[in-house]
């Protein structure tokens, strides 16, 4: 797997990033913290993230549902989201040889990254 060439330094955290940053690689920790799996080093993983999926027992979707509290300069619309990706982005995380892609897939947006055991 390669590395995007647009490329996002995190320098330890999200302090300082914008909201698109902040909720892609917010969403992205979420995931994978609640990941149990057992990975080998080096393993290529990913995770897709349906942001327009809507729960049957719900009126909005996973977008709709994330913006309902903010205010409108907070909030993160799918097409803003998408034209701020563009071709893809990479976030480095700082920590030596840990990076992070993100691309969109219609409205599927992937993040893929080598595994490295900690």
């Amino acid at each position: 797997m390669k590395k995007l060439e647009k490329v996002i330094k995190l320098n330890g955290g999200l302090k300082g990033n914008n909201k698109f940053d902040k909720f892609i690689f917010g969403e992205f920790e979420c995931r994978i913290y609640g990941d149990w799996g057992v990975y080998e080093d080096g393993e290529e993983r990913g995770y897709d993230f349906d942001l327009m999926e809507k729960n049957d027992d719900d009126d909005f979707c996973y977008m709709d549902d994330w913006n309902y509290d903010l205010e409108d300069e907070n909030k993160v619309l799918l097409e803003d989201l998408k034209e701020y990706v563009g071709k893809g982005i990479c976030y480095d995380g700082g920590y030596g040889n840990d990076w992070y892609n993100v691309e969109f897939k219609g409205d599927i947006m992937e993040i893929s990254f080598i595994n490295i055991s900690e």
